[in-house]
């Protein structure tokens, strides 16, 4: 999804007419934040595995991690409307 030579990422920059590198920094802005949440459910996982069993374990990582997501996608709209409200001032 981050490749800069993928073939998704090169036709959506040329059906746009933008440059590809753009389409590339907007798509990991939605990316990172799956990425940092999926990370944080795993390293939760391999912690508390062993204590309160997988399954267990998994159901909260996994709840965990989704919850992680949607915070920071949360942050980056709030961020990215303050961004907006600020430049039309």
């Amino acid at each position: 999804h981050l490749s800069p030579l993928s073939d998704v990422t090169l036709m959506a920059a040329t059906s746009t007419g933008a440059y590809h590198m753009d389409v590339l920094r907007a798509q990991a802005a939605f990316s990172l934040p799956c990425v940092i949440g999926a990370a944080m459910g795993y390293l939760f996982l391999g912690i508390a595995a062993d204590r309160m069993g997988i399954i267990m374990a998994s159901i909260l990582s996994m709840v965990g991690g989704a919850g992680i997501t949607v915070l920071l996608l949360g942050l980056m709209s709030a961020y990215a409307q303050y961004a907006i409200t600020q430049t039309r001032r």
